[in-house]
């Protein structure tokens, strides 16, 4: 069987068509690598952080709260200074340290969505590139991409982190609205109606 210079000369260029295709695809996966460069273990625990220290002001107003709360209704009852006020303030400190840690587990959870959204997306515009061979398409995407993904989310607000203590900080609202001359109310303030230090 013979083949004719024509065929030959096809051959070639297929050959070389293809080398320029991946070629081209090479050129366009290491841009899509180069843009998603930043994506790395630092960028990922500074989202988790970012979630962290967005929902700490919550947490702390939360905790403030929830010890308020049960002052108030020990001071109504007249338990201000008893064993129950330890008890019930060390509740308090539990449900703190259980909302730091919800906290902090939180924020690994928004990391590892992060993660997944990061890789997710690469893949995807490797799969482009290697279907178009379009290294520019590639590169110009790649960028937008990283450019999207980059900023932290609007977080989702935390609940209530102090469940237990709950029904005593609405009853120790309700007692300094309704009846803020109540028996042993007065114990928690000085003079002017300033609110008195009482801990963390």
């Amino acid at each position: 069987m013979c083949f004719s210079s024509s065929d030959g000369g096809a051959a070639e260029r297929a050959r070389a068509e293809e080398e320029a295709r991946q070629g081209r695809i090479k050129a366009g996966t290491a841009a899509i690598n180069e843009k998603f460069g930043g994506f790395d273990d630092n960028f990922y625990g500074k989202r988790k952080q970012d979630f962290i220290n967005s929902a700490t002001p919550d947490a702390q107003r939360q905790y403030k709260d929830a010890q308020s709360g049960v002052l108030y209704g020990l001071a109504r009852s007249g338990n201000l200074a008893s064993s129950e006020q330890a008890r019930q303030l060390a509740v308090v400190d539990r449900e703190r340290d259980a909302g730091t840690m919800r906290i902090a587990d939180k924020g690994s959870e928004y990391a590892n969505q992060a993660r997944t959204q990061v890789e997710n997306n690469r893949t995807d515009l490797i799969n482009q590139v290697n279907a178009t061979g379009d290294s520019t398409l590639a590169a110009n995407q790649a960028m937008n991409r990283a450019a999207t993904l980059r900023p932290s989310p609007a977080f989702e607000g935390l609940g209530s982190l102090f469940e237990n203590s709950g029904n005593i900080v609405k009853a120790g609202r309700q007692a300094e609205y309704y009846n803020p001359g109540a028996p042993g109310v007065g114990a928690l303030f000085g003079k002017g109606g300033k609110s008195v230090s009482y801990g963390k």
